[in-house]
Parts: C-alpha cells; structure tokens; sequence
C-alpha cells in the first residue's frame, strides 16, 4: 500500500456518517478526514430534488476548499438524487453510500 494519504471529505444530513467517517479511519489513519454534519438541513429527503442538489453542490464546494479529494457521500438520499450531478460537476473521486432493500 502506498504511503501517500489523501484528505478525505464526508458529508451526511445529520451525525450518521459519523460511524462511516469513523470506520474510514480506522482503515486509513494517516488519512484526514473532514466531517460535514449538514444537519441545518435535516433531513434530505424532505428536501424538492432541485434544492437537494444545489445544497450537496456546495457543501461538496465546501469539502473541497478543505483540501479533499475524495468525497463519501454518506446519506442515500444525496447518493441516490445527487452522486450523478456531483460526478460531472467536479474533478475529485467519489463514493456513495447507498441502502439495498
């Protein structure tokens, strides 16, 4: 495994990416990670789609000020209504966190 680490930005509607950012860690702890707790605009899935995606914009703006270059989108409601626009919109890699019934 490389010795290069990457600034690694997580985002969720409220405090449950914590225990993702929380397992990123744990695997790769050289690496910083940087939280956003979006929790001004809980919960996401109230949210018209339209306004969802400008709101994922800039807190993804946000992470990337911070120096991230990988995002995990922790919330399946911004995975499943935004990764997409996000995925074109900008040049950092993303993961998305997606619920399977």
């Amino acid at each position: 495994m490389s010795s290069e680490t990457i600034t690694i930005g997580v985002f969720d509607s409220g405090i449950g990416g914590l225990s993702i950012a929380s397992e990123i860690k744990r695997l790769l702890p050289d690496s910083p990670i940087v939280y956003f707790a979006d929790s001004a605009y809980n919960p996401y899935g109230e949210l018209p789609e339209s306004q969802l995606i400008t709101r994922c914009i800039r807190v993804v703006t946000t992470l990337i000020e911070k120096g991230c270059e990988l995002i995990v989108v922790a919330c399946n409601t911004a995975t499943v209504n935004c990764i997409k626009v996000l995925r074109e919109r900008f040049s950092v890699s993303f993961v998305g966190v997606e619920l399977r019934p």
